[in-house]
C-alpha cells in the first residue's frame, strides 16, 4: 500500500508525490499563473522560472507586443517546393527564414500534403521565459528547393507545429522591392500558398548565398541562394514587433530519465525480468556440443559433423531415385545439345572450383548405410533463359522418417 512506503518519490519540480519523469507542465503552469500576482514584473530577478527544470526540452522563443515599437519588419519569406526524398510528388509553399533558430519546423498541413510519417514526440517550447509543453512528430527525409526544382536541400530531422510563428502578412512583395533601385534584379514570385515550414540555421546549404544586391544605409539587401532571391530588413510602419528564437538542447528523455522508468516498471511487473534473457533449448544446447566437439581444420577447410540426434543413423538406399533422374538427364541430352553444353560447363565449375569433388573409387560401392545420393536437375530463370542453374534435391530425416 502507498500509505505503508518507505520510499516515497517527490517530484523535484512541484514538490508532489510522484515521480520527477510522470511530472505534467500544463498543472504547473495553471497553478503558477493563478498564483502570478499582476503587480510583479515577469523579469524579476527573484521569481523562480520555468529555465530552472532539469526536464530536457527544446527552447523556442516567440513574441508579439503591441506598443512596443513603431516599426517592424518584411520577414525572410520566399516561395519553394517541400518534397520527401523517395517521392516525386513536390508541394508549393512558402519557407520562412529563421536565423536564430537551430532547428527547423513544418505545419501539420503540410506534413498531412505531403503524406509524410513522422516519429511522435513532445517538445518544450520556451517563449520569452514561459514554457509549455507540446505534442509533435519529427520527420526524417524531408527535401526543399525552388520553384523550378533547379537546387535540392536535404532537411535534418523536422518538427511539425501546428502554427507557425509568423503570417502571411509578413511576406515581403514585389511593390516592396520596386521601391529601391538596387533591388531591380529580385524577383519573388507570389504563389497562393501558406506559410508551411520555418527553416532554421542548421540549413546551410539553403542560406550560403551566390550573389548580394546591397544599398545606401539604412536600406534593405538581398541574397541570392539556391532556394531563390531572399529580402531582408524591409522596414514597415508598425507598432508590433515579432522575435523569434528556437534551440535543440535535446529530445524526450534522457537515458537516466529512462532507467529509472524501466526499473519502476519491472518493480510492478516482476515477471517480466525473467524474460529479458533467452535461454537455449535442449536441441540448440546439444547441436552447439556436436559442433564444439567435431570442428576442426582439414584442406584449409573448417569441418563439423552432421547435427543429427543419433549420430549412428542409418540412410535408406535411395540409388534408384538416382539412376531414374540420372536417366531423365540423358533424354534430355540427347534432345537437346544446348542444355547438355550448358549443364556440362555448369558442373565442370563447381568441381574445379572445388565445391563438389568426385567419389574415391573406393566407396563406390560402399553400402553400410552411410551412403547418400544427390539427385540433381537443371532449371531456367524465367528472365534468364541462357543461364542454367543446377538444383541438388536434399532430404531430411524427422521422427526416423525421410523426407524430400
Amino acid at each position: 500500500m502507498s500509505n505503508k512506503c518507505n520510499r516515497r518519490l517527490k517530484c523535484s519540480i512541484c514538490a508532489r508525490l510522484h515521480p520527477t519523469i510522470l511530472h505534467i507542465d500544463n498543472q504547473i503552469n495553471k497553478q503558477s499563473s493563478s498564483q502570478q500576482e499582476p503587480s510583479v514584473k515577469k523579469d524579476d530577478p527573484q521569481i523562480p522560472t520555468n529555465h530552472e527544470r532539469t526536464q530536457p526540452v527544446v527552447n523556442s522563443s516567440t513574441s508579439s507586443d503591441k506598443g512596443a515599437g513603431d516599426v517592424t519588419c518584411a520577414m525572410a519569406i520566399i516561395p519553394v517546393r517541400v518534397k520527401l526524398n523517395n517521392r516525386s510528388q513536390s508541394v508549393e509553399t512558402y519557407a520562412f527564414f529563421d536565423s536564430g533558430s537551430s532547428i527547423t519546423f513544418c505545419s501539420q498541413k503540410l506534413m498531412q500534403q505531403l503524406g509524410a510519417n513522422g516519429k511522435k514526440t513532445q517538445i518544450t517550447i520556451s517563449t520569452m521565459g514561459n514554457t509549455q509543453t507540446i505534442n509533435t512528430c519529427a520527420i526524417n527525409g524531408l527535401q526543399v528547393s525552388s520553384l523550378s526544382m533547379e537546387h535540392m536541400v536535404d532537411l535534418p530531422k523536422v518538427y511539425t507545429k501546428d502554427n507557425l510563428p509568423v503570417s502571411k502578412e509578413h511576406i515581403p512583395t514585389q511593390r516592396e522591392i520596386k521601391k529601391w533601385t538596387h533591388l531591380e534584379s529580385v524577383d519573388i514570385p507570389e504563389i497562393d500558398a501558406d506559410i508551411g515550414i520555418m527553416i532554421g540555421n542548421n540549413v546551410p546549404d539553403a542560406y550560403t548565398p551566390f550573389n548580394v544586391c546591397t544599398g545606401p544605409s539604412g536600406s534593405p539587401h538581398a541574397t541570392k541562394t539556391r532556394l531563390g532571391w531572399i529580402l531582408w530588413n524591409v522596414i514597415r510602419d508598425s507598432s508590433s514587433f515579432e522575435v523569434n528564437r528556437v534551440h535543440m538542447q535535446n529530445e524526450g528523455c534522457d537515458e537516466t530519465q529512462l532507467n529509472l522508468l524501466m526499473q519502476s516498471i519491472n518493480l510492478d511487473f516482476p515477471e517480466r525480468m525473467n524474460e529479458d534473457k533467452r535461454e537455449n533449448s535442449i536441441d540448440d544446447k546439444t547441436f552447439m556440443q556436436q559442433v564444439e566437439s567435431s570442428i576442426h581444420l582439414e584442406n584449409q577447410h573448417y569441418c563439423i559433423a552432421l547435427p543429427f540426434r543419433d549420430q549412428h543413423v542409418v540412410f535408406p538406399n535411395n540409388s534408384v531415385q538416382g539412376i531414374k533422374r540420372l536417366n531423365g538427364l540423358r533424354h534430355k541430352f540427347a534432345k537437346n545439345d544446348n542444355f547438355k553444353q550448358q549443364y556440362c560447363d555448369f558442373m565442370s565449375k563447381i568441381i574445379e572450383k572445388g565445391y563438389a569433388e568426385p567419389v574415391p573409387t573406393e566407396d563406390v560401392d560402399r553400402n553400410d548405410g552411410k551412403v547418400w545420393y544427390l539427385p540433381h536437375h537443371g532449371v531456367y530463370h524465367a528472365k534468364k533463359q541462357d543461364k542454367i542453374r543446377v538444383v541438388f534435391r536434399l532430404f531430411c530425416q524427422i521422427h526416423g522418417h525421410f523426407f524430400e
